[in-house]
């Protein structure tokens, strides 16, 4: 994914969604602006990779007993901060 990928002039729609579903810009400016207003932080590698991780994680802990979902919400809060750290990320 290319944080280019966000621009309108960008005649590829399905690059530019591809690149707006990872934009985590909730008020959707980075997508009208076209350009990432986080200095491509969504884009990084290994931001997608812990970002889909985080979602998979959330998703399971929402069908399983309340002791386990405990578990991978701090799972998630883990990867969170070791991404936001600037910590290496194995892929």
């Amino acid at each position: 994914m290319r944080e280019r990928w966000l621009s309108h002039k960008n005649q590829d729609h399905e690059k530019f969604a591809k690149a707006a579903m990872l934009c985590e810009n909730g008020s959707g400016n980075c997508i009208y602006d076209g350009f990432c207003h986080y200095g491509g932080q969504c884009f990084r590698r290994g931001r997608v990779a812990v970002t889909a991780a985080c979602r998979a994680i959330e998703r399971a802990a929402n069908k399983q007993p309340e002791d386990i979902a405990h578990e991978m919400r701090t799972a998630i809060n883990l990867l969170k901060r070791n991404w936001e750290a600037g910590e290496a990320i194995d892929e």
